[in-house]
């Protein structure tokens, strides 16, 4: 951006130099229009001026008279000009040595007055060609102007659009990032009410083998002594139906821990799909347990 920025105002300053130079150019024309305008009208004067009077009825005018009249007189047309019977050169009694006095640019003679045309008519264009030349210029730099503020708005245009992207990008990380969190969440909840559940039925299963054990001592003693009322059949009989509660027991117990396992075992196994190290989640359950 910098260096589109950079690029535009250099255009910029080249435009307003052209332009300048452009609008100096013009003046120098305008002055040089003025100066052939006025050497024109003095080489073909208007009919009926004094100029005109003097041009054709006064030959070498400009080196006598021309040096000594006022220049706006030169071309009115209300002064009736005649000439004089007397062939002096004197002005109303007055005689000046007019050699002393050098031409002025408004009374040239011919030769002087076809030169200051020949050389009004090449500076015209001179400046005419000059400030055709100044025009392509400025029209050139015009353009590159505005291809250079054009490139400045793509670029702002495209840091806009890269700006956006980054904030896109940005705000689609951190949505994702909620999603990952949020879904983190509810695996780990989901685990724990699973590893609560698993407890609350290990509970329970200790509940009832202790609840079963408790009856079957009861049951045993009560039977115990009536069979020792009775014979020693009876007594083994009862031994073997206690060995059979046992047995049952122990089965049941077997079946338990061996649910149990398995529970842990995929409990461990879905940890551990999740990036959770069981042996570190159980050596924190211990640690908590203490």
């Amino acid at each position: 951006m910098d260096g589109l920025r950079r690029e535009f105002e250099s255009c910029r300053r080249a435009r307003d130099d052209v332009e300048q130079q452009l609008v100096q150019l013009r003046q120098q024309l305008e002055r040089a229009e003025q100066r052939s305008f006025a050497l024109y009208q003095q080489r073909d004067p208007e009919q009926g001026s004094l100029r005109h009077f003097l041009r054709y009825h006064r030959p070498g005018w400009e080196q006598q008279l021309g040096k000594v009249i006022a220049p706006e007189l030169l071309e009115r047309r209300d002064l009736a000009p005649q000439l004089a019977e007397s062939g002096s050169d004197d002005l109303f009694g007055l005689a000046l040595d007019l050699s002393a006095i050098a031409l002025p640019d408004y009374a040239q003679d011919e030769a002087s007055l076809l030169a200051a045309i020949e050389e009004a008519d090449n500076s015209k264009r001179r400046v005419q060609s000059e400030s055709q030349a100044a025009e392509k210029s400025l029209k050139q730099h015009n353009e590159r102007v505005q291809q250079a503020d054009e490139a400045q708005d793509q670029g702002r245009m495209a840091h806009k659009r890269a700006e956006q992207e980054v904030e896109f990008a940005i705000e689609a990380r951190r949505q994702q990032q909620e999603r990952h969190t949020k879904r983190q969440q509810e695996r780990r909840a989901a685990h724990q009410t699973a590893l609560a559940r698993q407890e609350q039925a290990q509970n329970e299963l200790r509940e009832e083998k202790q609840q079963a054990l408790a009856a079957l001592n009861e049951t045993h003693q009560s039977q115990l002594l009536e069979l020792k009322a009775d014979s020693q059949s009876q007594v083994d009989s009862l031994d073997a139906q206690l060995r059979q509660y046992k047995q049952q027991l122990s089965d049941a117990n077997q079946e338990h821990q061996r649910q149990r396992a398995e529970l842990e075992e995929a409990f461990s196994q879905e940890l551990a799909e999740q990036g959770v190290d069981p042996a570190k989640l159980k050596d924190t359950k211990e640690r908590l347990a203490s």
